[in-house]
């Protein structure tokens, strides 16, 4: 038994089973300190938030600039013609493009993880 400090407020579980003691019918009642399980679920809901917040802007930081690559080596492909620009520019776009779906399956796992992830019908 631990002693604490007034006014500080405690979480308990309280169990009751009935029992036969010594032939009589009693009701057996256990309390337990739940206080510390409660604190540690509550920590690990607040990071779980923190870690999909983190995830979204991560994401979002990782997706805008690909995707202005990608746009950037399409603008380039149409203005240049020449064949052995045409290969350094696509070699560009699909390495960029597969960046990008490396993210977006990251963002997807983390999603999942926390049961944001919703399927939409095409």
């Amino acid at each position: 038994f631990c002693s604490r400090p007034q006014r500080e407020e405690i979480y308990i579980d309280i169990n009751a089973k009935p029992v036969i003691w010594k032939d009589r019918k009693m009701l057996m009642i256990t309390f337990t300190d739940v206080s510390i399980l409660r604190k540690a679920y509550l920590q690990a809901q607040e990071m779980d938030m923190l870690k999909s917040k983190w995830m979204r802007t991560v994401s979002h930081e990782f997706k805008t600039p690909l995707n202005g690559i990608i746009g950037s080596l399409d603008l380039l492909s149409e203005f240049n013609s020449h064949p052995d620009s045409q290969k350094f520019i696509q070699t560009g776009k699909n390495a960029a493009e597969l960046l990008l779906t490396y993210v977006r399956d990251l963002l997807d796992y983390f999603q999942i993880q926390t049961d944001n992830f919703r399927i939409a019908a095409n």
